[in-house]
This record gives C-alpha cells, sequence and structure tokens, in this order.
C-alpha cells in the first residue's frame, strides 16, 4: 500500500470514528429522559457510563489515528521536497 492509500484508509477510520463518537451522543440524548421517566437510577448510572466509556476509547483512538494522518502528512510532504531538490 502506498502512502496515498494508506492516507485515505486513514481519514476513513476518521470518519467512522467521529460517526461513531456522534451515535453514542445520539443514543445519549434520545434514552436519557426515558432512563429518567423510569426512576431507576443504577439502571440510568451504569448505561451512562458504559455510553461514556466507549465514547472515551473511541476519542482516544480518534486522536491516534490524527495523529498518525499528521506524521504521514509530513512524511509525504518531506518526500516531495527531497524528490523536488
Amino acid at each position: 500500500m502506498d502512502n496515498q492509500e494508506a492516507l485515505a484508509q486513514l481519514y476513513d477510520q476518521a470518519r467512522s470514528l467521529k460517526q461513531a463518537i456522534s451515535d453514542i451522543e445520539t443514543t445519549i440524548t434520545t434514552w436519557l429522559p426515558r432512563l429518567e421517566a423510569e426512576a431507576n437510577a443504577k439502571r440510568i448510572i451504569s448505561f451512562l457510563k458504559d455510553r461514556y466509556s466507549a465514547q472515551r476509547e473511541l476519542i482516544y483512538e480518534l486522536g491516534t489515528t490524527a495523529k498518525e494522518i499528521q506524521a504521514l502528512e509530513r512524511n509525504m510532504r518531506e518526500h516531495d521536497v527531497r524528490g523536488a531538490g
């Protein structure tokens, strides 16, 4: 796989992670009123902990992917400069 393909794959991964993070936020927003109406505090806390934990993991993975994108883009720019020079 060349650098352009790797970069495209990383961008796709970043888009997927952003969508997954957004989906979790939507799920929380949608379900919170239903959980509050249920008045089962343990279930509400468990649900929120689970969703926020999943969201934190995805945000961490997104940060890692962003660093990989930056490193690959920097490498590609340096390669282009060396090739042109």
